[in-house]
């Protein structure tokens, strides 16, 4: 995506894992503060592994990327209040048996159990953006 943004002629900041943990709102604003007039945020980050990584390590994986996201949204709201942040949910967030994703269908089951942790994730995405958009965060 920050190819693409750039190929098209847009400033294009982005920061890495190696550079910022993300779980940590301090070391997000202090990045945030490196960058001047952000209009668009896209939030690509995520801890992740394969299946049987992902079942072992679920309380590892969702606290990680809730804690990615809090992060996100709590440095954005104080640095770039008028950012819009776009928060790019898995695949493995869709209901289990479908052969096509479908957004009006994302809430319509629950996904296969051995990537639960993602499942809970975007569920705790999905409020808590309906929260901000309503100003009760």
């Amino acid at each position: 995506l920050y190819k693409l943004l750039q190929k098209k002629g847009l400033n294009v900041c982005g920061v890495s894992s190696s550079e910022c943990d993300l779980r940590s709102y301090s070391q997000v604003k202090r990045c945030f503060k490196e960058f001047k007039g952000i209009d668009v945020i896209y939030n690509l980050a995520a801890h992740v592994g394969s299946v049987h990584y992902v079942s072992e390590k679920a309380a590892e994986v969702i606290t990680d990327n809730s804690s990615i996201s809090l992060s996100l949204y709590k440095a954005s709201k104080e640095i770039f209040p008028k950012a819009l942040v776009i928060n790019v949910l898995s695949n493995c967030s869709y209901p289990s048996g479908e052969t096509r994703q479908s957004e009006d269908k994302w809430l319509d089951g629950p996904v296969h159990h051995s990537i639960s942790a993602f499942e809970i994730t975007s569920d705790f995405y999905f409020i808590f953006l309906i929260l901000i958009k309503s100003n009760i965060i």
